[in-house]
């Protein structure tokens, strides 16, 4: 029998019935059924009765889906969400978004009546959380500057690393650093919850400091073992404000004994609009000084096409909310199937982010994408997991290829 723990969250007493025969004929053995989503919230609140998944309907009388995913978002809860409606494929992307947003994995959608074949492959692919720390509260009120600049004081900031690689032979390309705040109560918190704190309270640039110090220890001690990998960095547009901005980020790699070429800075499209001649300055003498430029989350923000106009990037890449299921919906499909022929014209590398299914892979593959990021490939990791990363992906890799191939 299967342990893992089922919640179903429907205020139709039928299809309650009838999922709960799909899943205990197919071996599930603690299955939860509840009449609407004000008792799922009760019953999150009981410690001995947290679920590994939540399989939730969207249209629900008094509390809907929408509402239970917002709420959802404000407990400790840190499973994952399969969501269930017999609305249009729109709103299932506008709720999906809305739990990724608010930190909640969601395992994939389903349409109504359920497929128990689609239900069960869906459930196949759920992993449970493997953080080397507790996944952060999502803490209602925030946190406060003080704390934050406490945390960058005290070394309480840690780089976790995923992986790029090429789709065309699996090759390794480059490491992306990922920033966590190891917080001493809430455990790990991610970086939704602090940039835009750093921000708005002028600690942006002492927390990239940070960063950068650690990425280059990191990547001078990987060289010294024979990893030789550029890692990519992510950039606020704050920083590129600075009159000094190259000056500064430059003499921090060569503080880390590292090339400017060895390092990719990652800027996220969506706020280039703010000073734009200072930013158009910084990234074309960055790229002068043989840096890598990226441009991130592409497809978020507001004046794309200027930016790839304007802008000296070598890299885009498609943001997640594109990619990860693409497959199954039309617009995703023409969104992700025009920006790689436009990165492709314009000799751009195309980085998909998100490729967290073989359907994701084929997906991206497909579309002439040149780079994937995402669970296939690997998990966000500490540093001390890449070298046995590095050693075993050809291998798992000959299987994604033979699996890929073979369908």
């Amino acid at each position: 029998m299967n342990e893992m723990k089922l919640l179903i969250v429907d205020d139709d007493h039928f299809s309650l019935r009838l999922i709960s025969e799909h899943l205990s004929r197919q071996g599930f053995a603690h299955v939860t059924g509840v009449l609407g989503a004000a008792q799922a919230l009760e019953l999150l609140h009981r410690p001995d009765r947290q679920p590994d998944v939540i399989l939730c309907d969207l249209n629900m009388p008094d509390v809907d889906g929408i509402q239970f995913i917002e709420a959802l978002g404000k407990t400790m809860w840190d499973g994952s969400l399969i969501l269930l409606t017999g609305e249009n494929s729109r709103l299932l992307d506008a709720a999906t978004q809305l739990a990724r947003t608010l930190g909640i994995h969601v395992v994939g959608t389903l349409g109504k009546p359920i497929d128990p074949k689609l239900l069960r492959e869906l459930l196949d692919q759920y992993e449970p959380r493997s953080y080397p720390y507790v996944e952060s509260a999502r803490n209602e009120d925030g946190y406060a500057a003080g704390e934050l600049a406490d945390a960058i004081e005290q070394g309480q900031l840690v780089l976790h690393y995923q992986p790029q690689v090429r789709v065309s032979d699996g090759v390794p390309t480059s490491i992306e650093c990922l920033v966590r705040w190891r917080h001493p109560q809430d455990g790990l918190v991610y970086p939704d919850q602090f940039i835009p704190l750093a921000e708005e309270n002028e600690l942006i640039d002492a927390l990239t400091e940070c960063v950068v110090r650690l990425a280059m220890d990191q990547t001078r001690s990987w060289r010294e073992s024979g990893i030789h990998l550029p890692v990519a960095i992510n950039l606020s547009m704050n920083t590129l404000q600075r009159e000094d901005a190259v000056e500064w980020l430059v003499g921090m790699l060569e503080d880390g004994g590292q090339r400017p070429q060895d390092v990719i800075w990652e800027v996220t499209e969506s706020r280039f609009m703010h000073s734009l001649p200072r930013t158009l300055s910084n990234l074309a003498r960055l790229s002068l000084k043989k840096c890598g430029l990226s441009i991130d989350d592409f497809g978020t923000g507001h004046s794309s096409l200027t930016q790839l106009r304007d802008l000296p990037f070598a890299e885009l890449k498609i943001d997640r909310s594109f990619v990860h299921e693409g497959s199954n919906d039309a617009v995703r499909h023409a969104i992700v199937s025009a920006s790689a022929s436009m990165a492709r014209s314009l000799g751009m590398h195309c980085i998909a982010e998100g490729v967290e299914t073989l359907d994701d892979w084929r997906f991206v593959q497909a579309l002439g994408c040149t780079h994937a990021q995402g669970w296939v490939v690997a998990r966000p990791m500490p540093a001390m997991a890449i070298p046995s990363w590095l050693e075993r992906w050809s291998r798992e890799f000959s299987q994604i290829r033979s699996k890929v191939e073979g369908n």
